[in-house]
């Protein structure tokens, strides 16, 4: 296991691959070896989508006491979230996407490949 820290941000890189870093906010987030993220949704304080034109599908469905939401990137990324009715977060999962969690816990998502030049 190798520890370090920057700018109060502990980061921790486990012997089976899988990193941890924990703010100076009490926020953890970590990333397993396979690519999968994981963070404690009472950490995340909204859901934003980086840029709109990226979105390929939208839907929204309400059900149970919950509003579901489930978005398509035209990249084939997805995004699903359900808040209950006073907008606390339930449920939250993104597969093939950027992530971006800001110190605030604000959560963004962006096509995987943004920004990135290809050819």
């Amino acid at each position: 296991m190798e520890q370090f820290e920057y700018n109060g941000t502990q980061f921790t890189i486990h012997d089976d691959g899988t990193q941890t870093i924990v703010t100076p906010e009490g926020r953890t987030m970590t990333t397993k070896p396979d690519g999968n993220m994981s963070v404690s949704l009472d950490q995340i304080t909204s859901i934003g989508i980086h840029n709109i034109v990226d979105i390929a599908t939208y839907n929204l469905i309400e059900r149970e006491g919950l509003t579901l939401h489930h978005i398509v990137f035209r990249d084939g990324g997805v995004v699903s979230f359900a808040c209950d009715t006073k907008g606390k977060i339930e449920n939250l999962a993104a597969n093939h996407v950027n992530a971006a969690i800001s110190r605030e816990g604000e959560a963004m998502y962006s096509m995987f490949a943004a920004g990135r030049k290809t050819e």
